[in-house]
């Protein structure tokens, strides 16, 4: 497996794992840049029509529209500068973004395997059928969307001041539409939508000891876990750990004695664990489903689209600018369907335990 480990801001990789990612992560960022590049021209003709509109129609004199329109382009350009910071659900999940705009539901599609090989008698004519069914749901996309402006005045003053409208406002944007998809991600729509996060299925409870006094326990825990998604699917090993913060800290102490490889160290070169990741957002988990209440969560699951993935059909857009009345803003629109999990159950491959 190697012994290269990297440690950052998500949590502990394998380095043959983290470069799959970050490869994943440049695709989404391509996606994203085609779709800045096409709305950037957008906004441009948007200014270029709006000096055009406001020389002839006389409601600004030239040096204001010079002035304005000059400010406009340059918080257009900006704002399709803004880099997406990383987040963890990027590292976590598989991202769908197959659909596109446009669609209002997603078919939810359960795929079951029967059947089995069997000795056959002498005559052979008892052969068994396998085969599969598949049952399709469908399932809400829902439309979310905002918008960020800026005042004429907001202009004008910086015109005059030779100063950039301050940006602010979209990278709040940015973080309030990360906010939003997390929030789907775990626990489902939080404004009442019929949205699924991922605690929204009932998972496999591993069952796991709790109350860590050393980190030796915390070991024994986790090993635990990591077998449980095998168990009763023997195609879907686990091969990424999602905890909380407080667990997290146990992944950097070391077994035993300080002179032993730390926690971390000794899964991701002992198992078949690839990454390690923390968020805060399993720091308190309810769900009725999973007789959860405030608790701490660690996850464990494959990261395979065949068992899970996070139905993002159109991530955050920013659209072109509009005008209304004296101020000037840009909407926001993002597709989300939640997350789909095909594999779920008391004896599916996505296992979660409570270490308190």
């Amino acid at each position: 497996m190697g012994d290269q480990i990297i440690v950052n801001d998500y949590g502990m990789f394998r380095a043959d794992a983290w470069d799959e990612l970050k490869k994943e992560r440049e695709r989404v960022i391509e996606r994203r840049k085609q779709m800045k590049r096409v709305d950037s021209y957008t906004n441009r003709q948007r200014v270029f029509d709006f000096v055009h509109y406001q020389q002839n129609k006389g409601r600004l004199d030239a040096s204001q529209t010079e002035i304005v329109a000059r400010q406009l382009l340059y918080t257009m350009q900006q704002l399709k500068e803004i880099t997406y910071p990383g987040d963890i659900l990027e590292q976590a999940f598989p991202i769908n973004t197959e659909a596109g705009p446009g669609v209002d539901s997603i078919a939810y599609q359960e795929l079951d395997f029967n059947g089995e090989f069997r000795l056959l008698a002498s005559a052979g004519t008892d052969l068994p059928e396998i085969g599969s069914s598949l049952s399709e749901t469908p399932k809400k996309v829902g439309v979310y969307g905002a918008y960020i402006g800026w005042s004429l005045e907001d202009l004008e003053r910086a015109g005059f001041s030779g100063t950039p409208i301050q940006q602010r406002k979209q990278r709040a944007a940015v973080l309030a539409a990360q906010k939003l998809k997390n929030t789907i991600a775990w626990n489902g729509d939080p404004q009442g939508a019929n949205i699924d996060g991922l605690f929204s299925y009932a998972l496999n409870n591993a069952g796991l000891s709790g109350g860590w006094s050393t980190a030796d326990d915390a070991l024994a825990d986790m090993l635990k876990l990591i077998d449980t998604p095998e168990k009763d699917t023997e195609d879907f090993p686990g091969d990424t750990l999602v905890m909380d913060t407080e667990s997290f800290t146990y992944m950097n102490k070391p077994r035993s004695t300080s002179a032993d490889m730390s926690v971390g160290r000794y899964i991701l070169q002992n198992t078949g664990i690839r990454s390690i990741l923390k968020t805060s957002r399993l720091n308190s988990v309810t769900s009725a489903v999973n007789s959860l209440s405030s608790d701490r969560v660690i996850l464990c699951y494959p990261r395979n689209s065949m068992v899970l993935e996070f139905m993002l059909p159109r991530d955050l857009q920013m659209l072109p600018m509009q005008q209304h009345m004296l101020q000037y803003v840009v909407p926001m629109v993002m597709n989300c369907a939640g997350v789909f999990v095909y594999k779920g159950g008391a004896s599916g491959p996505v296992a979660f335990g409570t270490p308190a």
